[in-house]
């Protein structure tokens, strides 16, 4: 996972290996019996993939808004960084508008308005995505 995240990480290069990379990450990032480490890293992945206005399609049709939603709804009362994490996906991709109309459609925009009264990161984040998100 960690060579996946450097070959990723230029700009040039989220477009090309985002196709190949998106569904097994989510897949990983979504197996809630996978190593924390690995769920981590993937999810990590999936951060720097969402953080361009290039790759916002692919994610969205790769699913990773339902299985990012489901990660941050599996939480319980606690935020670790998984959640935090699955959150911080969902705002990258919101940052950069390009599937704004897909996700409010898929109602990212309810699902962050009811997370906006959560405390520290987890608000802050959600309020970030929804001023991107319109």
């Amino acid at each position: 996972m960690e060579s996946l995240f450097y070959i990723a990480a230029p700009e040039e290069h989220k477009i090309l290996a985002a196709p190949l990379i998106v569904p097994p990450a989510i897949a990983m990032a979504s197996n809630t019996t996978e190593d924390a480490a690995v769920r981590q890293s993937a999810l990590k992945l999936l951060i720097l993939l969402g953080d361009t206005p290039d790759t916002g399609d692919i994610l969205f049709d790769a699913g990773v808004f339902p299985a990012m939603k489901t990660i941050v709804q599996a939480r319980g009362s606690d935020w670790d960084d998984t959640s935090k994490n699955a959150l911080d996906v969902i705002s990258n991709i919101c940052l950069h508008r390009t599937v704004n109309e897909k996700l409010r459609k898929a109602g990212a925009h309810m699902f962050l308005r009811d997370l906006l009264s959560e405390p520290g990161f987890p608000g802050l984040q959600s309020a970030l995505a929804l001023t991107h998100i319109g």
